[in-house]
C-alpha cells in the first residue's frame, strides 16, 4: 500500500463568504498548524448556510491499480461554544459519497474523515472535496485553515496471487 497526499489546485464553485482555494492549499499536514490569519482561510457565515463549497484536488504522482481509501483532512474551528455542523464529502468517478458530519468548536483542530472504496487512478485524480454548512446561526461562522486528501491506494498494475502452483504435464 502507498499514500499520496492531495491538495487543493482549484475552486469548483465560489459559494461561501470567503472561498479561495489559495487560503486552504498551504501543504501542511496534521498535526502541523497552519497559518489562519487574514487571507489564510476559507469561512462560512450565517449567509452561507446549506451552500456547499466544492474543490478539485491535486493528481496523483504514483502509478496506481487501486485506491482503497480517501481521508480528508480539515483544519478548523467556529466561533460557537457547542459547535457547528458541517458535513464533509468527496466526489470521485463523478458520484459524491455520502457526508459526514463534523461539529467545529471554538479552539483550531485538525479533523478527519474516512472514505473507504475501490476507485482507479482515474477517478481519484478527478477527485473533488466538498464542505457544507448546516444551520449556522446568526453571527456565527465555521472557518477552515487548512485541507488537503490523503490517500491510499494500492502500486502497480494488479495484485497477483502468491497461491499460485504451477504444475508441468509429464
Amino acid at each position: 500500500m502507498a499514500v499520496e497526499y492531495l491538495d487543493p489546485n482549484e475552486n469548483v464553485n465560489a459559494v461561501w463568504t470567503t472561498n479561495s482555494y489559495t487560503f486552504i492549499d498551504d501543504g501542511i499536514r496534521q498535526p502541523t498548524a497552519p497559518n489562519t490569519g487574514t487571507d489564510e482561510t476559507i469561512i462560512a457565515y450565517d449567509a452561507d448556510d446549506y451552500e456547499k463549497q466544492s474543490y478539485s484536488m491535486s493528481n496523483l504522482s504514483g502509478s496506481y491499480s487501486e485506491i482503497t481509501e480517501i481521508k480528508v483532512w480539515l483544519y478548523a474551528h467556529s466561533n460557537h461554544s457547542v459547535g457547528l455542523d458541517l458535513n464533509v464529502s468527496i466526489t470521485v468517478g463523478g458520484v459524491e459519497e455520502t457526508a459526514i458530519l463534523i461539529s467545529p468548536y471554538t479552539t483550531y483542530i485538525w479533523y478527519s474523515v474516512t472514505f473507504s472504496g475501490s476507485w482507479t487512478q482515474a477517478e481519484a485524480d478527478a477527485l473533488i472535496i466538498n464542505f457544507e454548512t448546516v444551520a449556522v446561526a446568526k453571527g456565527f461562522y465555521i472557518d477552515i485553515g487548512a485541507t488537503y486528501a490523503e490517500v491510499t491506494a494500492i502500486e502497480g498494475g494488479s495484485q497477483i496471487n502468491s497461491n499460485l502452483s504451477l504444475f508441468a504435464k509429464q
